[in-house]
């Protein structure tokens, strides 16, 4: 496994992200269009076959995403388990695995931001002598 392999997890980890939120939105619409168009059923119709394809689009990416991930989180673990400092393991799993942005990734390993993107530039090369 290379660097490449943990930024193709960032990625799909950030793109499951922005697909639930995309797919909550849509079907927070649905469910508000319904109950608002429940009167007019011709409108309630063609709202709602518009967003449920969305959602149906949504949901499918979601889950085509997730077992992409899982397969490359499973390689990723095995490692992991093999590397020694924990700190550069929390990073690993916290930006690539989980998606979390720098500043999110350093309050969780309780260190500054420049500390925690030196860790994980170390944390990487770690990762890849491995």
């Amino acid at each position: 496994m290379t660097r490449e392999d943990l930024y193709k997890c960032r990625k799909i980890e950030i793109e499951i992200k922005s697909a639930r939120a995309i797919y909550d939105s849509k079907f927070s619409q649905l469910v508000s269009g319904v109950q608002r168009l429940s009167d007019m059923p011709k409108a309630l119709n063609k709202v709602h076959d518009g967003l449920e394809e969305l959602i149906d689009f949504y949901q499918e990416k979601i889950t085509t995403k997730e077992k992409e991930a899982c397969e490359l989180i499973k390689n990723i673990e095995r490692i992991l388990d093999k590397m020694q400092d924990e700190r550069y393991i929390a990073v690993i799993r916290y930006y690539y695995i989980g998606g979390l942005t720098d500043e999110e990734t350093a309050d969780r390993i309780g260190y500054a931001k420049n500390y925690a993107n030196y860790l994980k530039r170390q944390a990487v090369d770690n990762f890849e002598k491995i």
